[in-house]
């Protein structure tokens, strides 16, 4: 996440490792001229990384609840941690920078319970 708040829009390694800060370019009279490098991209426009609210999260493309209820509670520490490092089974980033608020209320449109028990597949670090 540091890597893509710290490297401008359109810079970077290419694929999901590219920068998503605001590019510093001058914005023209409509801008009220806040620091740029406080800006990043998500969702289809600039955030301020100041207001609290809009401070970024993570967000994974399967939630972790849903994640936890459906697999992770039956799972080895290492395929958990897997999950949470942001790799699926072809290695490839299912995660998404977004404003806080904007991951809060994606997680509150979520339908069903969690599943708070283990099952006997479940193990823990040190396995």
């Amino acid at each position: 996440m540091d890597f893509m708040l710290s490297t401008p829009v359109g810079e970077g390694e290419g694929g999901r490792r590219m920068g998503i800060r605001h590019p510093n370019r001058p914005c023209g009279a409509s801008c009220d001229h806040r620091p740029y490098k406080n800006f990043y991209y998500a969702v289809g426009h600039y955030w301020d990384m100041t207001v609290k609210r809009e401070r970024p999260t993570i967000d994974h493309s399967t939630p972790v609840v849903k994640h936890w209820s459906e697999l992770g509670r039956n799972m080895t520490q290492s395929e958990r941690e897997s999950f949470y490092q942001h790799l699926g089974d072809s290695g490839s980033i299912d995660l998404e920078i977004v404003p806080g608020f904007i991951n809060s209320r994606w997680g509150q449109e979520l339908k069903g319970t969690a599943k708070l028990w283990v099952l006997q597949g479940f193990r823990g670090p040190g396995e």
